[in-house]
Parts: C-alpha cells; structure tokens; sequence
C-alpha cells in the first residue's frame, strides 16, 4: 500500500512539533533571544502548524470517507471485533489513567522539570544551573544543550499557563502513549497486510462484494486488534524492568529515550518495510533532537541501515517481505 494510512498523520505531526521546537531552540540560543520572546514564536508556529494539520485531516478525513463509505457494513456487524477493541481500550484507559496519577514517575537522575523551571524563571534557555539556582560555571556539553525538549515542554507551560510538573508528568507522557499505540498499529498493517485487489471495506476494486471477502476483511481486523493487545499486555509486564520499553513508557514517558524507543522506532519498522524510506530520515532526525548521545543517540540510523541491509538481501535472493503485497497493488 503506497498511500499513508490515517496514524501516519499522526505521528508525523508529533515529528513536526519536535521539528518546530528544535528550530525555535536553536535560534533562541544563536540569536540569544529571551524565553519569553522563544515561547511567542513557538505558540505562533505551533498554532499555524496546528491549523494546518487540522485542515489536512479533515480533508483526508472525507476524501476516506467518500471512496470507503460501504466500510462500516464490513466490520462493526462483527460482534468479535467490537469485542476485541473493548479489550484493547480498557488496558490502554487503565494504562492512562495510570500515567495520569502523577505519582508514579521514575524520576532518578533526572532534572527535566528542574530545567524546565530554569528556563521559566531565568528567561533565557541554559543559562541557570537548576541544581544550584546559580549561572553555568564552565557550561554543559553542546550535544546535551542542542536538545529541544526542555523548550518544548517549557513553552507549553508558557502557552497553555501549566506548572512544569504536570506538562512534564502528564501531557507527555500522555502524548508518548497515544503515539505508541499508533506506531504499533503501523507495525501491525505491515504484519497483517490486506489482500491484494481488496479495498478496506471488504470490496474488489471492481465494486464486487462477497461473505468471504467480508469474513476475510473482518479476519484481518482481528489479527491487528490482537497484535495491538498483545503490545497493551506487554507494555504492562514490561514495567518490572527498567530497561524495558512498558517501563520507559509508562513511568517516564516524557524522556527522550521513552519517545524514540515507543513511537519512533515501531514506526521507523513500518516505513521500512513499507519501503518509505523518507520518514525514516524524519525518525532518524527527530531522534537526534530528543536523545542524548550517552543515551544511546543514533539506534534509529542503526536500524534503517540494517532494513536497508536486509532490503537488499532479499531483493538479490529473489525473495519477498511479507508486505510485499502492499506494493503489488
């Protein structure tokens, strides 16, 4: 399938606001405007990207559903897959109302919320030591300084008049496990393709519709609801283990780390085999804004190599990934 599917649109937006924020930060440093004047220009290049996104989806939005508009007869008549989605949004409501507590964060050497109050009450961006309330004696390393996430959170603070705490906490976290479950959801088109010559509502391309092309459709949107409760459990058993994505996600999902190894990566797989290759540069960049390099930076650039690698094995072995098929229609 050549087309984007609907959460694609999602996560690129994600990717989009990482995008701004590292701009307005890197210009706020160069030029050594105030946080004050950083945070007005992010509010107005976050608003007219957020208007933009707006527009875009709602045009995509009736576009789909003017030429899929027999898709509802397809599947919501099947009692298991309603049954399933039931499933899946109670342990992702139980994981939200988790993360929304604000009392379950792993907070262990880290200082977001310190420097993000830093950035608040000093007005400038790393000028104020938010361990000591004292100026920079000899400075921090300019690959930790380029990150954006500090200013991201900071002018959400400033925007929506939010304490650091909650934007840090919660928002985030929050926006981190959505666009998990959407990554994932990517993911598992890849693994559960449509047959070709069927559209998503069930109907060959020539109009013809059958009970076996709607049993078939019905098969395929059970498989990827189960793939995506298979995630929700494992996010869950994840949390014992610090290492773990479940426990990155869901006690500290405002880190860097959290964001490139729940959203970025699952998705980064799916481009992969979709043979998108230009939001996997997108992945690649928006991982070098967000993670630190003793974190780990550059896992997303490893990645897209080895698909690359892999993609190139198999085409000169005569063989097909299973979502090849995407591409036969």
């Amino acid at each position: 399938m050549k087309k984007n599917i609907w959460v694609d649109y999602w996560i690129l937006g994600e990717i989009a606001i990482i995008g701004l924020a590292e701009a307005v930060h890197l210009i706020t440093m160069v030029l050594g405007w105030t946080f004050e004047r950083c945070s007005l220009v992010f509010m107005g290049a976050a608003g007219f990207l957020g208007i933009l996104w707006a527009i875009l989806s709602a045009m995509i939005w009736v576009k789909a559903g003017k030429e899929k508009g027999a898709r509802k007869g397809a599947i919501i008549k099947s009692k298991g897959v309603w049954s399933l989605w039931a499933i899946f949004f109670l342990l992702v409501g139980a994981q939200l109302f988790f993360v929304c507590r604000g009392n379950v964060p792993y907070r262990q050497g880290d200082m977001m919320v310190e420097t993000v109050e830093s950035f608040l009450t000093s007005d400038h961006i790393y000028q104020v030591n938010p361990m000591t309330g004292q100026a920079y004696v000899e400075g921090i390393p300019a690959r930790l300084k380029i990150l954006c996430l500090p200013t991201l959170y900071a002018g959400l603070c400033r925007i929506f008049g939010l304490k650091p705490a909650i934007v840090v906490y919660s928002m985030a976290p929050v926006m981190t496990l959505i666009g998990s479950y959407m990554a994932y959801y990517a993911l598992g088109c890849c693994f559960f393709p449509q047959s070709a010559g069927y559209e998503g509502n069930g109907k060959k391309k020539d109009g013809s519709q059958t009970e076996e092309n709607i049993r078939e459709i019905e098969s395929l949107a059970k498989k990827r609801i189960c793939f995506l409760i298979a995630v929700a459990i494992l996010m869950w058993i994840g949390t014992y283990f610090y290492v773990m994505d479940g426990f990155q996600v869901l006690f500290c999902g405002w880190r860097g780390t959290a964001i490139r190894n729940g959203v970025l990566l699952p998705w980064l797989l799916s481009a992969c085999l979709r043979k998108k290759w230009g939001y996997t540069l997108l992945c690649v960049l928006a991982e070098a804004c967000i993670v630190w390099t003793f974190y780990g930076m550059g896992v997303c650039l490893i990645v897209v190599v080895g698909m690359i690698l892999a993609d190139i094995w198999f085409q000169k072995h005569n063989k097909k990934l299973p979502n090849d098929i995407w591409h036969e229609k």
